[in-house]
């Protein structure tokens, strides 16, 4: 037996400020899961291990250049 009710789609957030991570989760419904990363190393790990389908990234983000 199959469930037919999608998954919530993953978006990861890559922001440095934690007030800024809250505004975006708050501009979203509760429709999404939430990954948040403050720098590009911990993003690549959320990447590889969550496979999130919508990622947001201040492109001034330190790490991982």
């Amino acid at each position: 037996k199959t469930n037919n009710l999608a998954s919530p789609a993953k978006l990861l957030i890559i922001e440095n400020s934690q007030n800024i991570r809250n505004l975006i989760k708050q501009s979203y419904d509760s429709s999404y899961t939430f990954f948040e990363a403050d720098n590009g190393d911990d993003a690549i790990k959320i990447i590889a291990k969550e496979r999130p389908e919508i990622i947001l990234v201040n492109i001034g983000i330190s790490g991982a250049s």
